[in-house]
């Protein structure tokens, strides 16, 4: 969101970077969350799957130098830690009030807990945002519970 947020120059200096909440009772919770991002797959039919396999894993595995060019040039964060070392995490960024976000970034994420969704989270996703709404113009709590329970399982037999 960071290349979102600073294609607006009036907002300049106006940002940080500040930990998620924690969710208290939840084992394991931290200050550091993520819910995005990419993935990449090449097919077992491919017709040049090794040469697939070894350009993805050189680029997104190995290139440090290309993590420090994307969160500048496309304010994306890569999950590769070791180019947590590089020139583009320790820089400041003025348009976040001289802070050094990628960094910040980056030391969440080292400290986000791995977690396994399960098979049916798109659906799960789908028929809570479509509650959205409901929830925040003051619905009954319970019944948008049943409609997102009822959602998910008809989407999901």
């Amino acid at each position: 969101m960071t290349a979102t947020i600073k294609a607006n120059a009036d907002q300049s200096g106006k940002w940080g970077v500040a930990p998620s909440l924690r969710l208290d009772g939840v084992e394991g919770a931290g200050n550091a969350s993520n819910l995005g991002g990419s993935s990449w797959y090449v097919l077992s039919s491919a017709p040049e799957k090794e040469k697939a396999i070894d350009f993805l894993t050189s680029i997104w595995a190995k290139d440090v130098d290309f993590y420090q060019k994307i969160p500048v040039n496309r304010g994306a964060l890569g999950t590769y830690l070791p180019a947590r070392e590089g020139e583009a995490f320790k820089a400041s960024d003025e348009f976040f009030g001289g802070e050094p976000v990628w960094q910040n970034f980056s030391t969440r994420l080292a400290a986000i807990p791995a977690v396994n969704y399960g098979i049916f989270t798109e659906e799960a996703d789908t028929a809570t945002v479509a509650q959205i709404p409901a929830i925040t113009s003051g619905g009954n709590v319970d019944e948008i519970i049943a409609a997102i329970d009822a959602q998910v399982r008809q989407q999901t037999q």
